[in-house]
Formats: C-alpha cells, structure tokens, sequence
C-alpha cells in the first residue's frame, strides 16, 4: 500500500532508544530511521497477524529508505499491570506466535553470536552493579542452566514491552518490533522477557511511569507462561529479561537510569536461579 502524504506533518517527535523520528498527522503517523526497512518488512510479512499495526510506503519511497507509514493508534489509558500483561500475552500467544507464512518464519538460536553479543554488554552493564564480578559470573551462570538453545519456536515481536502497547479499535496492537537474529532469537521466552522488563520496573526507572499490581501480573504472566509452554519456558524468559536490560545500558545517557536497568537484570538472573 502506497500513501500519498504531505511533508508538512503536524507533530513530530523522537521515539525509544533508536532515535527515529516520528511524524504524526491526523490519521496515519510516519516513522523514519535505521531500523524502519527491517521493521517494515517484518510488519509487511506478517500483516495477518492482527495485533501488528498496518503499514505502507509513502509514495516514492521504497523500503531501502526507512521509513514507512501506519495507521495512527490510540495511546492505553490503563496503569493496571495486570490488565496491560493480560492484553500482551494474549495478543502474542492468541495471535502472533501462532501466525506463519511458511517462508523462514523463525530465526534459529546461534551460541556462538549470542555470546558475542552478551559479552560486551556484560562488560558495559556490570559497571553499575555494585559488585561486578558476581554480576558478570551471575548472567553467565543462568545462561549455562537455562539452555537458550531450547527453543519455543514462533514468529516474535521482540519488543513487546508495556510502552510498545497501543490500541485500535479497542484491540491491542503491538508497534516497533525488533527483528529476531541468531543471536536474539525467535523464541517466546524473548518476548515473555521483554514483559517481564516492564513487571520489573522498566518504564518506571526509565521514564518515571507508574503501574500497579506489578507483582500480582508477574505471578499469573508465571503461571500462565509454565501451563503453556512448561518451567524451562519460565526460566529462560527471566534470562531474557535481564539480557534485554543490559542490552538497553548502552542507549541509556543517566547513571541513575542505566544503574536502575542493571539492578533489575540482577534481580532476574537471581530469581531464575532460585527457581
């Protein structure tokens, strides 16, 4: 789908931790930057699924120019963490994860890119830990119980945190997705991961966002997430949590901020190994 689209667009803004910009105009919003070709592409492939946004190029645009267009959402209204899980989870296990095209659908999980990555994150991250050493020996201590390798195989959004959550027509829709590589791979302990960063208390330190009933919606996301896909599921969804938070370390310009992403990490890793 092509739009015809004036430049003139009536807000624009920079959005999360890429830095792209996003134009907003009455009914359709604009977004541009590095990572819009593959998000668009992933968005294009996956259009049946009906928890992500619809997209388009703009006319005369191609994908190779990052950036596309979709259809302007409604910000949630609700601080209720168990009903922002409730609508995360259902629309990745209801829909998402079940959704295929037949066409390289998953990204198989690669040790040896995933330690390249997680390494020097370590590396970054344990700086702001008040004891780096157990930190870094605490990460690759869960990695080693928690076989990342065992794989949930399904199509995963990546990022479906709560500050990624929008509404249409009253259903959840799921925006800016990143795309699964052999070293993030396409495993629904990735995405159980990502909600898990926003139960422990992302957006808050982050962006001073409050959300209630953090706990409770992390007991049933538990339960929820062992019924269907059994405890190894579990386990290796509080790894991703906190490989996710050191991945966001980088991006983050506070101290306060990145010391905050690094405790949360921690906590992951010690509840997984306590479990």
């Amino acid at each position: 789908m092509f739009y015809n689209i004036q430049t003139d667009s009536r807000r624009s803004a920079s959005r999360g931790s890429s830095g792209a910009q996003i134009s907003i105009m009455p009914n359709v919003v604009i977004k541009k930057g590095n990572r819009c070709q593959e998000q668009y592409e992933f968005l294009n492939k996956y259009k049946a699924a009906q928890c992500l946004p619809e997209v388009g190029l703009p006319v005369g645009c191609s994908p190779e120019d990052n950036v596309y267009v979709m259809n302007r959402l409604i910000e949630v209204e609700t601080k209720n963490a168990l009903e922002l899980t409730h609508m995360l989870y259902s629309a990745l296990n209801e829909d998402l994860w079940k959704t295929r095209t037949g066409n390289d659908d998953y990204v198989e999980y690669n040790e040896t890119a995933h330690i390249a990555k997680v390494l020097p994150l370590l590396k970054i991250g344990v700086e702001f830990s008040k004891d780096p050493e157990r930190s870094r020996a605490q990460a690759l201590e869960v990695h080693n119980i928690c076989s990342p390798q065992d794989i949930d195989h399904a199509v995963t959004h990546g990022d479906p945190t709560f500050d990624n959550l929008m509404m249409l027509h009253g259903l959840p829709v799921l925006i800016d997705p990143l795309v699964a590589t052999p070293a993030v791979p396409s495993d629904i302990a990735v995405d159980v991961g990502k909600i898990l960063t926003s139960l422990g208390g992302f957006e808050q330190v982050r962006y001073n966002k409050i959300y209630k009933n953090r706990r409770d919606a992390k007991h049933i996301l538990k339960n929820a997430v062992i019924n269907d896909y059994g405890e190894k599921a579990w386990i290796r969804s509080l790894y991703w949590c906190g490989i996710h938070m050191y991945r966001a370390v980088p991006y983050m310009k506070s101290p306060r901020v990145k010391k905050g992403l690094v405790e949360i990490a921690n906590e992951s890793f010690k509840e997984a190994l306590r479990f």
